[in-house]
């Protein structure tokens, strides 16, 4: 999927940045300059959603409110995971690991999709929070044609231009929302994308409000990006009394990079 040529529309797309980043103060002289490399990012974007099936594929365990978990045992009593129930019966020991606390790290898409304790429904929506230009909204709505893009920018000037770039482009599937996200109500997302938000907890803090009972947080981070995951899990866990094991997949960038998808139970309220 880094081809940018299979996508006609990401030639208009790289266009019309070109021509409006001046006037509309999208992005420095250096950025547009590398803006073919952060085109292919943003695809591999795209190209993890659908490895691992990120907005249907559910969580192979649910945590009720009272800390009971599903009937799969991929929850132990003491909070540790099962790794055979979350990552296959076929798992090595090069497919998990498990640097946080109870987090399953995997590159494979083998688990398990026993949803038995719960009914548990899931629509293929996906939220760009501070789209901005619409990295990676934008190469992401058109890779994947069948996912609603909501593209969420408060920022006039970028949702101008995220505007003009709808009505330049055939994209059904994506959806500008120019506002504050907290203040956007009434639909649901499977997962949230961030480039301009820094943080796991943020990110998930500022849309809990829109996530179904599940959701993956899907962002580029640097090596050290644990430490976000367990701070996660904490705060999350004032709320629920249980510190969640997520599953996390891993794409690297690079050297200094990482593309990491974190699922976890949504909508849980963050402590103010």
């Amino acid at each position: 999927m880094d081809d940018l040529s299979a996508f006609p529309q990401l030639e208009r797309y790289r266009e019309l940045i070109t021509m409006y980043h001046r006037s509309l103060d999208l992005m420095s002289a250096r950025a547009v300059a590398n803006l073919d490399a952060k085109l292919r990012e943003s695809l591999r974007y795209a190209e993890m959603i659908s490895q691992y099936d990120l907005l249907h594929t559910p969580l192979p365990r649910v945590i009720g409110a009272d800390g009971s978990v599903n009937a799969d045992g991929s929850v132990n009593a003491d909070g540790s995971v099962n790794a055979d129930s979350v990552a296959g019966a076929d798992a090595t020991s090069e497919d998990i690991q498990t640097n946080v606390t109870g987090a399953t790290f995997t590159d494979t898409s083998t688990t398990s999709t026993d949803t038995s304790a719960t009914k548990i429904t899931y629509s293929p929506s996906l939220l760009d929070l501070g789209s901005g230009v619409g990295l990676p909204g934008i190469p992401i709505a058109i890779a994947c044609p069948d996912v609603t893009v909501f593209l969420v920018e408060r920022r006039r000037k970028r949702a101008t231009f995220l505007q003009i770039v709808l009505s330049k482009l055939n994209l059904p599937n994506a959806i500008l929302v120019a506002e504050d996200v907290r203040n956007f109500q009434g639909e649901t997302v499977r997962c949230v994308t961030a480039q301009a938000v820094g943080h796991f907890l943020d990110s998930y803090c500022m849309t809990q409000h829109l996530h179904g009972e599940q959701v993956t947080l899907l962002s580029r981070k640097g090596n050290a990006y644990r430490s976000e995951v367990a701070t996660l899990q904490e705060v999350l866990a004032l709320a629920t009394g249980v510190i969640e094991p997520p599953i996390i997949h891993e794409v690297s960038l690079g050297e200094q990079a990482t593309l990491v998808a974190l699922t976890l139970t949504g909508g849980i309220p963050c402590p103010s």
